[in-house]
């Protein structure tokens, strides 16, 4: 407080979050085709336990939310796995009720692994697999590891990598069957102005906002929703941005379901114009949008209630789609009709 009255402006971050949230950006485009189709489960496979392997964890259940609502299936190895799910589980208690996650103690051997999660995998399942240690070095041996182990085009691998931004280009200049290999989370990616002060990450999640305060305007004294949302993006409390930002984060994963993700920036500000949605994908993404809507508030710690109570974080749309009211269910059409609109007040940006 000292430093803001000597107009210093002191901002604290985390970088594990800001990796975990450029990571999961990518994924719709990754995986583009498999989300159409609404068969598809995506499993995550993630090696590692720390802060990092943590952050993608708790992202992965925000925003990992498909057409089948079985996805996504998560395994999380480690040498001290099950003291990361542990400690998950005290700092989420709603995470199970979000995803299937399976704590596994890795010893360096990783055959067992893959042959029981990832080779071979049932039809529609999705095997993603993400090398996410602290150390850059034994992401990397790892990965080769697997690579070198299992089938050409078998499954991407996703390989941390905080200090060399250049790795990923060099390798896979040199190596066909390294373009399954994908490295993220380089600090030269994240350590920017534009990111540490989350201008550029918060622009759909704060237009996200502003929307709902306007719809809110002629409901004053409203009791269905909560004092913690009704101001200005910049007096918002933390959760409150979150539950924006996770929003935000899921519009990609929309547009990728029905077939409406383009490539680049460039080829959007051409498309955002026509962008639309048939009445049957209303429907679909307004049903995934409840899923993950429910998702964000079990991670928060909410759970069911029949009378919505903020204080006890009870909330009675805290049910399957086909028991929500239509009033409810109206609400998440809405989320859905509104992401055209927001497309052409950000040109495509997060």
């Amino acid at each position: 407080e000292d430093e803001k009255k000597n107009g210093i402006d002191l901002r604290f971050f985390n970088h594990h979050q800001m990796i975990a949230r450029q990571f999961f950006a990518r994924i719709p485009y990754d995986y583009a085709q498999q989300m159409r189709d609404p068969d598809a489960a995506f499993r995550l496979v993630v090696f590692g336990s720390g802060e990092t392997a943590k952050a993608l964890l708790v992202q992965a259940l925000q925003v990992m939310h498909t057409i089948n609502p079985a996805s996504p299936d998560i395994i999380v190895c480690g040498a001290d796995a099950e003291l990361a799910g542990r400690q998950l589980a005290a700092e989420y208690p709603g995470a199970a009720m979000v995803a299937s996650i399976k704590y596994m103690t890795f010893d360096g051997a990783y055959d067992h692994i893959l042959n029981e999660f990832v080779i071979d995998p049932p039809a529609h399942l999705v095997p993603v697999v993400i090398v996410a240690f602290d150390d850059d070095s034994a992401n990397l041996k790892l990965s080769l590891e697997i690579l070198h182990a299992t089938p050409a085009a078998a499954f991407r691998v996703y390989a941390l990598n905080y200090h060399n931004d250049g790795l990923n280009a060099l390798l896979k200049s040199r190596q066909r069957r390294l373009n399954r290999l994908t490295f993220f989370g380089s600090l030269e990616s994240v350590c920017q102005v534009e990111l540490i002060t989350q201008e550029r990450l918060d622009m759909t999640a704060r237009s996200i906002h502003e929307d709902y305060l306007q719809q809110l305007a002629p409901q004053q004294g409203s009791v269905s929703e909560s004092d913690a949302y009704k101001h200005s993006w910049d007096r918002l409390n933390e959760q409150a941005k979150d539950a924006n930002r996770a929003q935000a984060d899921h519009i990609a994963y929309k547009l990728a379901m029905c077939g409406k993700l383009v490539e680049t920036q460039e080829q959007d500000a051409g498309v955002q114009e026509a962008l639309s949605f048939t009445a049957e994908e209303v429907e679909m993404l307004a049903q995934v949008e409840h899923t993950r809507w429910m998702a964000q508030r079990y991670l928060a710690g909410w759970r069911y209630g029949a009378q919505r109570d903020d204080q006890r974080r009870l909330h009675p749309s805290l049910v399957d789609w086909v028991m929500l009211p239509e009033a409810e269910k109206q609400k998440d059409r809405d989320v859905v009709l509104r992401i055209p609109h927001l497309a052409r007040r950000n040109g495509g940006r997060r």
